[in-house]
């Protein structure tokens, strides 16, 4: 951060003087003011500009700027921010800092189940920012065809109430992920064919809902792999050698029976 410019505001009257070195002020650098002696019942107010630096670092997301002033009769006293009810607390600028929305994804496993088969669906909340993000929430809305059994995570809180189920976790780190187990049972009231659904949102602070979903699909035998049944090789060879040597009996029968 560096020190553009100072403006001074000299109250009509007063006959206190500044001394201020001009130039440019790193950050972190202390800008030291002699204001002289100030009357009884006037003020001096003290401006600067600053210029914010490209390469801050990722998980810096505020400046915090707060001044002291020392007197020779009242001690030493910080500068108080006017727009917070604390008193003496540093002035605080937040940074307009590009927020990316979670990455948010769902499987179901097995994908394909019957009426009374259990179905475990797991859904992951990823942060992909350079920094922590906070206040972290995702809600499951379970089907009604499917029974919620239990849920769990590995960290933060889980909570289930009917069909919905609720994650909620306090900060999330840069490049983290958790993710969240939902046991369900497919209901024994549903009749086949069916495709249930089964669709997750969430957010953290200052980014947009993003959702995810799964799908369980009712089958009456196991779908069409593409590949060739480990069996048929060994039973295309037996009923080859079979259909020869059934040609082969057959030759010597007709063959005998001519003779005769």
């Amino acid at each position: 951060m560096k020190l553009q410019r100072l403006h001074k505001w000299f109250i009509i009257g007063t006959l206190c003087m500044i001394f201020v070195t001009t130039g440019i002020a790193q950050a972190q650098d202390d800008i030291n003011l002699d204001l002289g002696t100030i009357p009884a019942g006037q003020q001096i107010r003290i401006e600067f500009d600053v210029v914010i630096n490209d390469n801050l670092p990722d998980n810096v997301t505020q400046i915090e700027n707060q001044g002291i002033v020392t007197t020779d009769n009242l001690g030493t006293t910080l500068t108080d921010d006017p727009d917070t009810s604390q008193p003496n607390d540093v002035t605080i600028t937040p940074l307009n800092i590009l927020l990316i929305n979670p990455f948010i994804s769902k499987q179901a496993d097995p994908p394909f189940a019957l009426p009374g088969e259990d179905v475990t669906f797991a859904f992951t909340v990823s942060n992909p920012n350079p920094f922590d993000v906070t206040n972290i929430i995702a809600t499951d809305n379970v089907p009604a065809s499917l029974q919620v059994l239990n849920a769990s995570a590995p960290s933060g809180n889980v909570t289930v109430n009917g069909q919905t189920v609720t994650f909620t976790q306090a900060s999330l780190a840069s490049g983290a992920s958790v993710t969240i187990t939902v046991n369900t049972r497919v209901s024994d009231d549903i009749e086949p064919p069916f495709i249930l659904i089964n669709e997750v949102c969430g957010n953290y602070e200052g980014a947009a809902e993003v959702c995810a979903t799964a799908t369980v699909t009712s089958v009456s035998a196991l779908p069409a792999t593409g590949e060739t049944p480990f069996w048929r090789t060994p039973l295309l060879i037996v009923l080859v050698i079979t259909a020869g040597i059934i040609l082969v009996s057959t030759a010597t029968f007709i063959a005998r029976h001519r003779t005769r």
